[in-house]
């Protein structure tokens, strides 16, 4: 690995990663347990290493997850003016609410309506993420220990922007000569303002 493209090989971003994984998980979870007043621990990850036990059957309870991630095929780049070389990828979040149980539309009723106020985004805001739009509620039950439960699926859209900056440095000058067939060399020096 260099530490910036003065030295030849990979190069990696100096910015902190944005929010990922089980954590960008339990953002949208607390998110979703929060506008629709479902108690913190009835709304799971939808993925988890070992799967979660469902809750009592006869209550109403979530899960929660990430399912795609879209991004831009070039992102733009390009060194700015404060001298960072940046990578800006604009990414698109499909975020999978599945409600359970007797009350199921209700709670997703809730949650489609909650994250339309600004107040209820705050958290989201905060690591960058804005609501796009709240696709239909879908019906879709779930047979759970040999009884069939309500579900109601509803999926979210986000969008996000992430700026990477990468240790590439500026051409400032450059010394040497240009050859050409027709005669010799002439030694030649430019630099630039900065």
């Amino acid at each position: 690995m260099s530490r910036d493209s003065s030295e030849s090989g990979f190069l990696l971003p100096t910015t902190p990663p944005p929010v990922n994984d089980e954590a960008l998980d339990d953002l949208f979870r607390v998110t979703i347990a929060g506008i629709t007043g479902l108690d913190p621990r009835r709304v799971v990850r939808r993925f988890n290493p070992e799967p979660a036990i469902a809750p009592q059957f006869d209550g109403t309870w979530a899960s929660v997850g990430v399912m795609a991630i879209d991004d831009d095929d070039f992102a733009p780049q390009g060194l700015r003016a404060d001298g960072t070389y940046r990578l800006i990828q604009h990414e698109r979040l499909e975020v999978m609410a599945s409600f359970y149980g007797d009350k199921a539309q209700q709670a997703a009723r809730m949650a489609r309506n909650g994250i339309q106020i600004e107040q209820n985004r705050e958290v989201l805001a905060s690591a960058g993420i804005a609501l796009m739009h709240a696709e239909k509620p879908v019906k879709a039950p779930v047979l759970i220990n040999n009884r069939w439960s309500n579900r109601i699926d509803v999926t979210f859209v986000f969008r996000r922007a992430i700026a990477d900056v990468y240790p590439i440095l500026s051409l400032t000058g450059v010394d040497g000569g240009i050859a050409t067939d027709a005669g010799p060399t002439e030694s030649i020096s430019v630099t630039t303002d900065d």
